[in-house]
């Protein structure tokens, strides 16, 4: 039965409160979401803690010690300070280049050392970030429009 434009939706009188997070999350708990996308974002497993973890023994093979060191890639991408961190760098980054441009008019090359040295410690941030985001995440991470932003 469809209903017409403007029509009100029939109340579902099963459920007689909206939904919690908790109860939407198991409702998509069958639902594969799709990397990237919001939902994904919000309701997909979060990584663990460290404290989580367990140490692979000494004779564990090559895949249980990536296994170990990609799930410290996603406890460290997942975690809200390495957003606040790298926002914070994106940040800095740009005032930098904002102050730089407008000294390379007036100033000597010489007097712009210092943007050379800062110019290869932002390329090492945002490295490092592009690195650990590829190893928690895989070539998924392709699919997220922040990371191409």
């Amino acid at each position: 039965q469809e209903l017409a434009a403007g029509s009100l939706v029939p109340f579902d009188r099963q459920v007689p409160h909206p939904l919690t997070h908790m109860e939407t999350r198991e409702l998509l708990r069958g639902i594969p979401l799709e990397d990237g996308t919001l939902l994904h974002k919000i309701f997909a497993d979060q990584p663990g803690r460290a404290s989580d973890l367990k140490f692979p023994t000494k004779d564990a093979g090559c895949y249980a010690w990536w296994r170990f060191f990609t799930e410290i890639c996603r406890i460290i991408v997942g975690h809200q300070w390495f957003e606040l961190l790298i926002s914070l760098a994106i940040m800095v980054n740009s005032v930098m280049l904002g102050v730089e441009s407008q000294m390379s008019l007036t100033h000597s090359k010489e007097d712009l050392a210092w943007a050379r040295i800062a110019e290869v410690c932002f390329l090492a941030i945002f490295t490092v970030e592009i690195l650990l985001r590829l190893t928690a995440r895989g070539w998924r991470v392709i699919k997220d429009g922040w990371f191409l932003f």
